[in-house]
């Protein structure tokens, strides 16, 4: 797997600053996390409220934990809504931003998750 520096990470929110758009008039922000979710470069472009930073850092992290791009989940979140508010509870807030606008990286390390259930002495 290749490993996500700070440097690719910086050519990363270049290509997104400089991509074109749909409405030039509307200010950016970015993000891009690690394999766990946490940041590696926030930014947002002077003037664009500091709430995009939360919004764009909140997408990238949805794409990690659950390993989709945010339409994707989007979708999930319309069609199993009580299902997302469940994991979005569960991740307190590490998930929930159902929007487009987040792709995953590529290969990530994958992860293993099991509930024991315990038998009833008698």
């Amino acid at each position: 797997m290749n490993e996500l520096n700070l440097d690719k990470a910086r050519a990363i929110i270049d290509f997104a600053f400089t991509g074109s758009r749909v409405h030039p008039s509307i200010l950016l922000a970015a993000a891009v996390v690690d394999h766990q979710g946490y940041a590696l470069v926030l930014t947002r472009e002077p003037g664009a409220p500091p709430l995009l930073l939360d919004i764009a850092e909140s997408k990238a992290k949805s794409c990690v934990v659950i390993g989709m791009p945010t339409r994707a989940i989007m979708d999930l979140a319309q069609k199993k809504p009580t299902w997302f508010e469940s994991a979005s509870r569960v991740a307190q807030s590490r998930v929930g931003t159902p929007l487009w606008g987040g792709v995953p990286l590529g290969a990530r390390p994958g992860g293993r998750g099991w509930r024991r259930r315990h038998r009833r002495r008698r």
